[in-house]
């Protein structure tokens, strides 16, 4: 069978209607999405930007939060996974990056520091007709500069050792904040496969809306990645705009990985 996957920061619902109208026009399978955001933490809006993907889409999904407000639920900032509602989600998993850090929330509202904000990477195994895969996504600790730090050589091998584990194909999408030179990437690579090394891609930001635009365009930087176990066979294609940077992979899924 055949798998299409959409990967993308949505950049806190900023350009959310683009975002849904680009998808509606494309069948994508499933959709792996970070900082997805409802209500305070929304960017310049407050909207539920995973209700009305799901919505929208006619799809299924999920939804994994980094931060959430303890007293108003409908603000959350996370990860999200959607699906065709032909495939079935049964177990779930999220892997922290910094598992025992206490937040408070009201001062990251006051004084917004994303840097401080512990990440994770959230996992659904689905039945996707007669095959089980699981697929990742996750949004990577921050630093302004995407160099390695401790935190994000953790949190790279334990997403690793957690891969290691599955005796079933595997697909983990994400922003990583990191080039492909960095220690954090190599240790997933060094395991699965990575395609955006596959197919040479040398940016995944926008130019007209990244915050350090002025320096890193051009050439741009790619920090975007989308890792397969593997045995898994692909075709690569790119889609771009000037709203958004956006990549998905069509995928042969063949017999269980041994």
């Amino acid at each position: 069978m055949r798998l299409r996957i959409f990967q993308l920061n949505i950049l806190k619902g900023l350009y959310l209607d683009r975002i849904i109208a680009y998808l509606k026009t494309n069948s994508f399978d499933i959709i792996c999405l970070q900082e997805v955001t409802g209500g305070k933490l929304g960017k310049n809006n407050t909207r539920d930007c995973f209700e009305e993907l799901k919505r929208s889409l006619a799809y299924q999904g999920q939804i994994s939060c980094d931060l959430q407000d303890p007293s108003d639920l409908r603000s959350y900032f996370g990860n999200a996974i959607l699906y065709q509602k032909s495939f079935q989600a049964f177990n779930s998993i999220k892997i922290l990056s910094l598992p025992n850090q206490n937040l408070d929330y009201q001062q990251i509202l006051s004084n917004p520091n994303w840097a401080t904000i512990p990440r994770h990477c959230f996992g659904l195994t689905m039945r996707l007709r007669s095959k089980i895969i699981q697929i990742l996504t996750t949004h990577s600790p921050w630093t302004e500069k995407p160099i390695d730090t401790p935190e994000k050589i953790r949190f790279a091998q334990k997403i690793t050792d957690y891969l290691q584990t599955l005796t079933y194909p595997f697909i983990l999408t994400g922003d990583f904040n990191m080039t492909s030179s960095s220690k954090t990437i190599q240790i997933i690579s060094a395991f699965a496969n990575n395609l955006t090394d596959k197919y040479r891609l040398n940016n995944t930001l926008n130019p007209h809306i990244h915050y350090a635009k002025d320096e890193l365009f051009p050439p741009g930087l790619a920090v975007d990645y989308i890792f397969t176990f593997k045995n898994l066979k692909s075709l690569f294609e790119k889609s771009s705009s000037n709203m958004v940077v956006c990549k998905y992979d069509c995928l042969s899924l063949g017999s269980d990985r041994s």
